[in-house]
């Protein structure tokens, strides 16, 4: 059984556009889809080709999803690892709008944050 991982992600922006990508994201009762966002190829190894390219090996579980004017705030596990990839494919898709995730793993300790704006890492910390 992999390590969970905590994660918190905020989306910021007007609310046409958050509006927008939250749809684009969505697949049925799954809030963030890293499968809809970024789909792996089906000629690689996709354990191998989800690690490198999302940062985790699965879809996340356990959403919690909060709305408001302008922002929408998620809170969801994943396995071993956030998923950074799939934050920073969505920042370049969506560049009206701010992604901040912060997560929080047991196994090696570890806390982070990932603030990604038109496509860009403005800030990666990790404690």
């Amino acid at each position: 059984m992999p390590n969970v991982c905590i994660n918190g992600l905020s989306i910021e922006g007007p609310e046409a556009d958050l509006s927008e990508c939250l749809e684009a994201i969505r697949e049925g009762d799954i809030p963030l889809s890293f499968q809809k966002v970024q789909p792996p190829p089906t000629d690689v190894d996709a354990d191998l080709w989800r690690s490198n390219k999302w940062g985790t090996d699965r879809e996340g579980w356990d959403f919690a999803v909060k709305r408001s004017p302008g922002r929408v705030d998620m809170g969801f596990a994943t396995s071993w690892s956030p998923p950074e990839g799939v934050i920073l494919h969505l920042s370049r898709r969506f560049f009206s709008l701010a992604f901040t995730l912060e997560w929080e793993q047991p196994e090696p300790p570890e806390t982070g944050t990932l603030v990604c704006r038109n496509g860009v890492v403005v800030l990666r910390e990790t404690t």
